[in-house]
């Protein structure tokens, strides 16, 4: 019987990002500070990118860009090399990514390990301006393209998705974002971008499948918000507290798109 499966057995993400965003960029002296604070996760993250912005000179006649760091990247290299975690820092944020999410508490407890070392470093100068929880989910179609059908994957009259796509026997887009008011001094961002594709598999083989981004965004600080003021020794309790609300907010939003069925199927609610 033609059906969906999750990417993986237990679960379909196939990645996950973190963020956090600052009031202000740090200036050069601070930021060297954290470049010599990350080097402690050499071992985690052996690979370090240079991100490269670039700058124009109009002092001289002929003047042509040079290229300036932007901040850094330290990265895990798998064998085939494939990259399958990050820590993406820069003047004014940092997030950490990775392909190999197994369960949320075994992934942020070693994000939160990065966060909890540099986060002071920034907000000695600057405020938490954002934290970002972003999910990458995929469903392959295991069956014939001409038997395709969104509905057995994706929940009816589902109010973040385009009511076009369930009819639909070809490939589509549903892309869509609201602010929500979640609380006097949070202001979120849904972002949701849904995706039917066809694709490659490993073994080359054509598959079809759906592809489901989650974006959730709180920002602080917002006009007509009340303020967000964190002490420094409470800094990584918010920032614990506050992940995990974007997490199980993120599963909830899920649910109201997926079926109940595939919801079971990945534990979505164990």
């Amino acid at each position: 019987m033609s059906q969906f499966k999750p990417v993986h057995n237990a679960h379909a993400i196939e990645s996950v990002l973190t963020g956090i965003q600052f009031s202000r960029a740090l200036d050069d002296s601070d930021f060297k500070e954290v470049r010599k604070m990350a080097m402690a996760f050499k071992d985690d993250l052996p690979r370090q990118v240079e991100i490269q912005g670039m700058m124009l000179s109009f002092a001289l006649p002929g003047a042509v860009p040079t290229p300036t760091s932007e901040g850094f990247v330290l990265q895990n290299i798998e064998r085939d090399g494939s990259i399958s975690s990050e820590l993406r820092i820069e003047p004014a944020s940092i997030t950490y990514r990775t392909d190999t999410y197994m369960r949320w508490d075994g992934m942020w407890s070693t994000a939160k390990k990065y966060y909890n070392s540099l986060v002071p470093e920034f907000t000695n100068t600057s405020a938490i301006a954002g934290i970002s929880l972003k999910y990458f989910d995929k469903f392959v179609w295991d069956g014939k393209v001409s038997e395709f059908q969104p509905r057995l994957l994706l929940r009816k009259d589902c109010e973040y998705l385009c009511p076009h796509i369930y009819g639909s026997d070809d490939l589509w887009h549903s892309h869509t974002g609201k602010f929500m008011r979640v609380e006097n001094n949070i202001k979120r961002l849904i972002n949701l971008n849904i995706d039917c594709l066809d694709e490659r598999d490993a073994s080359g083989e054509d598959q079809r499948a759906v592809k489901i981004a989650t974006v959730i965004t709180d920002s602080f600080n917002q006009p007509d918000y009340d303020a967000t003021n964190i002490e420094p020794q409470s800094v990584e309790n918010f920032i614990d507290e506050h992940m995990d609300k974007l997490h199980k907010f993120s599963k909830q939003t899920l649910a109201g798109i997926i079926c109940d069925d595939m919801c079971k199927r990945i534990g979505l609610f164990e």
